[in-house]
């Protein structure tokens, strides 16, 4: 579920997370932003919302859920948690670690890339088809 900028209003302001509303510099929120966390645990299609912090270098944590789609994303900047345990661990690990951290940022950028550049290849593979 997304939420419209109209419902934010409605979800209780907290000191543990900050409501932003609509981003409009993708860059910049994911530069002054240490990690994502999708906590999806159902759903259909491609999730999106995993793929798009990874491409800017910002480390995911998520669920099968969340990786859905991109199943060989895990250990590649995306963390994936089956347990809340395991959440709290890559969470803290993350935050605690920094040269983990650090290792983490390039490779959801180079997964990011790969995967863009694989949609690519199939898409002209596809548009190619109807060519001839």
């Amino acid at each position: 579920m997304s939420l419209r900028p109209s419902q934010v209003g409605f979800i209780a302001d907290s000191s543990g997370y900050a409501k932003l509303g609509v981003a409009r510099d993708l860059p910049a929120l994911y530069a002054s932003s240490r990690l994502a966390v999708n906590p999806s645990v159902l759903g259909t299609g491609l999730n999106i919302k995993s793929l798009e912090p990874h491409a800017f270098g910002c480390p995911v944590v998520t669920t099968p859920s969340g990786i859905r789609g991109f199943e060989d994303a895990e250990g590649r900047g995306i963390l994936l948690r089956k347990t809340r345990k395991e959440l709290l661990d890559h969470l803290e690990r993350l935050f605690r670690d920094h040269t983990f951290y650090e290792q983490q940022r390039p490779l959801g950028r180079s997964y990011a890339h790969e995967v863009l550049k694989r949609n690519r290849e199939n898409l002209e593979a596809l548009v190619g088809c109807g060519a001839e």
